[in-house]
């Protein structure tokens, strides 16, 4: 409930808020093209496009011409994470998927750029819990009750200054969040040049000197191929499943029942904690348990920097670093590196899982299994080539951890003052002020 008398109670509905559903097909995947939005695409208010599917222009014209996305609108989860949110960017053309629904302002008592952060307030979580309908499987929201949900409106004014605010503190976020992803693209591209193109080996082949390598880590590398089963590899490497250069970790739940096993000081982190992260590097987690906890069941700590993977469900593939030790539960796995190059490792498991998800062809890829591991063949270096990538890019991955940290303090701070501000229960003067203290 508002504290501000001047803010109207209301349903969606009355204003002005138009529900629009999807379209309740998948189209075929392509390799390039427009980007089809799924609810793993929902991080942080944000559509993120890894590991999004692509449609053809075609497809895209056909799934859009009932619903197109525009800059603005809220694109709200119904089934699985119901409630969760997105806002369109400008300049945006895609589709969206199965169990995703679109909110839209008319902009006469909802300013469109006020619509992300009403969707986001506790308000909108009462009326989601009002409204879910438990599943065996998945809970839900019906598109004939979304249009009721009574919430508490500003004046229009009030909203714009709001959205203002917020989004200042939305656009540090994104700014530290393309950082990360342009350091990140660096790392990417070099494990793809030293491992998967094999570029330094080509070009002592070719009597050339590496481009941007000195001797002493071009020395590292051979000057000749040999064939496998894999194509041709630099002579000396090897292929074998994955786990030949990783230890796999699984987790597990202690008791729920049991209180004195929850809320201590070990993050403990689940599917939805992987899935959800906006971050490659996971820091904070939903839950935690305590040292009893972690001693009396069958969970594990898993070290700081392990490559972490959702195992199964609808967000099966998705993958994290740990910025620190922490638990986990049974729905993930880790791999931890046998030679001390966690990065090198991430970045080869990252591959494998996108390989094993395009592999899929459409259907449904919903689980992981030790199997997979065992059964995967990857290209093994030797270790010294594998330590010289680790030391140029372990100081990048130490800057991403420092601005994960960061942007998560910022991403707290907003999180923190958005229900005070749509609720009417914080002035934006005191919340300026608020925001000034903390930088």
């Amino acid at each position: 409930m508002s504290s501000d008398p001047t803010w109207e109670k209301m349903t969606l509905n009355e204003a002005g808020v138009t529900l629009i559903d999807c379209d309740h097909r998948t189209p075929p995947a392509t390799e390039v093209g427009y980007p089809y939005i799924a609810i793993p695409q929902l991080k942080d208010g944000h559509i993120s496009l890894e590991g999004v599917r692509r449609i053809s222009q075609e497809h895209y014209q056909e799934w859009t011409r009932k619903l197109k996305p525009q800059a603005n609108d809220v694109i709200v989860v119904r089934r699985c994470n119901s409630g969760l949110s997105a806002v369109v960017p400008p300049n945006f053309d895609c589709a969206i998927g199965q169990n995703l629904i679109i909110l839209r302002s008319d902009s006469k008592k909802v300013a469109p750029e006020f619509l992300r952060w009403l969707v986001r307030g506790p308000e909108w979580w009462e009326q989601v819990g009002k409204f879910i309908n438990v599943g065996a499987v998945f809970d839900s929201l019906r598109c004939r009750d979304i249009p009721n949900f009574e919430l508490s409106i500003p004046p229009i004014e009030s909203q714009r200054e709001i959205s203002l605010l917020l989004g200042a503190l939305d656009d540090r976020i994104a700014l530290l969040r393309d950082t990360n992803a342009t350091l990140e693209a660096i790392v990417q591209t070099l494990f793809k040049s030293w491992f998967v193109d094999f570029d330094p080996v080509r070009a002592k082949q070719e009597g050339r000197a590496p481009e941007g390598m000195d001797e002493e880590t071009a020395a590292l590398f051979p000057d000749e191929f040999e064939l496998s089963t894999r194509g041709s590899i630099p002579r000396g490497w090897r292929v074998g499943p994955i786990l030949d250069g990783a230890r796999l970790l699984s987790g597990g739940t202690p008791k729920t029942d049991r209180s004195e096993y929850w809320e201590g000081e070990i993050p403990w982190a689940s599917a939805k904690d992987v899935s959800q992260s906006a971050d490659s590097i996971l820091i904070e987690t939903e839950r935690t348990i305590t040292k009893r906890g972690l001693e009396e069941s069958s969970t594990k700590m898993i070290p700081a920097f392990a490559s972490v993977v959702v195992a199964r469900g609808a967000t099966t593939g998705r993958m994290v670093l740990f910025g620190e030790s922490m638990a986990m539960n049974q729905t993930c796995y880790a791999l931890d590196s046998k030679t001390g190059t966690p990065i090198a490792l991430y970045c080869q498991l990252r591959r494998e899982v996108i390989g094993l998800v395009n592999a899929a062809h459409g259907s449904v890829f919903d689980t992981i299994t030790t199997s997979t591991f065992a059964q995967s063949a990857v290209v093994h270096p030797p270790e010294s080539p594998l330590k010289a990538f680790e030391e140029v890019t372990a100081p990048l991955y130490q800057k991403i951890l420092a601005g994960t940290k960061t942007l998560r303090f910022l991403s707290s701070l907003r999180d923190t003052l958005l229900p005070r501000l749509i609720s009417g229960q914080l002035r934006l003067p005191d919340a300026e002020a608020l925001i000034d203290e903390a930088a």
